[in-house]
């Protein structure tokens, strides 16, 4: 969310996730499925899962 003026509540209504998902998720207190990842990555347009970490 660097960069980005979004607060953490606008983020779960873009993601369709609750505000303290994202609150957890961000404070490193939870982990986020593969699903609420893809959320996030479309609702910030972002990519977030390290797809390409191991390509040469």
């Amino acid at each position: 969310m660097r960069g980005r003026p979004i607060s953490n509540r606008e983020l779960a209504r873009l993601a369709g996730l609750s505000h303290p998902t994202i609150g957890s998720a961000l404070n490193g207190d939870r982990y986020v499925d593969l699903r609420t990842l893809a959320n996030l990555e479309v609702a910030l347009g972002v990519e977030l899962y390290p797809v390409r970490m191991y390509e040469r």
